[in-house]
C-alpha cells in the first residue's frame, strides 16, 4: 500500500509517517519503480503500536528500544517490565512537578483576584518581570 493508505488506516498524517520513518521507526518495505514507498499491513500494526506506546509516555527512543526487544523476542521479559517501571516513575515524577506548579497557580490566582491595577498585579510581581527598554516587557531571569 502507498503512503496514503497507510495513512487513512492509521488516522496519521503522511507527514507523521514520514517522520517515522526518518527517525527509523518505520521502513517501508519496499520501494517502487517510480520511487513511491510500499508498507504492507505489517506497517499498520507496527504504527498503531508507535501511537499506543505515545499514549503511555513512551519517548520516540524508548518506543525505538522497545521494536527491537520485540523484534529480538529471545530473552527475558525482565527488560521490558524495567522500562516500564521507570517508564511509571519518570510519569510520576512529571505528576508531581506539575501539581506542585498547579498549586502555586492556584495560590497566585486567588492572590490577584483579577481586579486593581496591573502595577499591583501578584501574578505579574511573583513572575518578577519589570518594565524594559522601550515598553517591552523584560524578564530579568532570561538574559
Amino acid at each position: 500500500m502507498k503512503i496514503g493508505e497507510l495513512s487513512r488506516k492509521t488516522g496519521l498524517t503522511r507527514d507523521s509517517i514520514r517522520f517515522y520513518e526518518k527517525e527509523g521507526l518505520l521502513t517501508p518495505d519496499q520501494r517502487t519503480h517510480s520511487g513511491y514507498r510500499d508498507f504492507t499491513e505489517a506497517a499498520v500494526t507496527r504504527i498503531l503500536a508507535i501511537r499506543r506506546a505515545r499514549e503511555l509516555g513512551f519517548t520516540l527512543p524508548e518506543i525505538a528500544e522497545l521494536l527491537q526487544l520485540a523484534e529480538y523476542q529471545q530473552g527475558d521479559a525482565k527488560d521490558v517490565h524495567e522500562r516500564a517501571l521507570h517508564k511509571l516513575a519518570d510519569l510520576d515524577r512529571r505528576i508531581q512537578a506539575l501539581q506542585r506548579m498547579r498549586d502555586s497557580l492556584a495560590e497566585l490566582a486567588q492572590a490577584c483576584g483579577g481586579h486593581g491595577p496591573r502595577s499591583s498585579c501578584p501574578i505579574l510581581e511573583s513572575l518578577n518581570f519589570s518594565e524594559g527598554p522601550k515598553g517591552r516587557l523584560k524578564n530579568p531571569m532570561i538574559s
